[in-house]
């Protein structure tokens, strides 16, 4: 009984690893068709900006109020908004200057 319920568990970290993987797999498709049909550069400097703005209020917001129970909650989520954000940043601005490095080599 209590190999069952491992090899159960552990068909759902596989199932969760393979789902994963068809998804980062398909995101960069998904980016070149997203990049056609609609302006990509403005939406994503939009979410960049609004992202983390709303991680920031969603933490003093509620802090203001007197409310630290919903700060702590707040927090939660505002610390990866943030740092996502900043990631992204990190990743966008390296691969925008290894392809403009590439173009130049050309």
């Amino acid at each position: 009984m209590i190999l069952e319920n491992n090899i159960y568990s552990n068909i759902g970290y596989v199932i969760i690893i393979i789902f994963l993987a068809v998804i980062f797999l398909s995101l960069k498709t998904i980016r070149k068709v997203w990049a056609n049909i609609f302006n990509y550069h403005l939406l994503t400097i939009t979410i960049l900006y609004l992202v983390p703005l709303a991680g920031i209020i969603g933490i003093t917001a509620p802090l203001l109020f007197g409310m630290y129970n919903f700060t702590m909650l707040g927090s939660y989520l505002a610390i990866p908004m943030i740092i996502a954000s900043l990631f992204y940043w990190l990743y966008f601005y390296r691969t925008r200057s290894d392809d403009n490095d590439k173009n130049e080599g050309a």
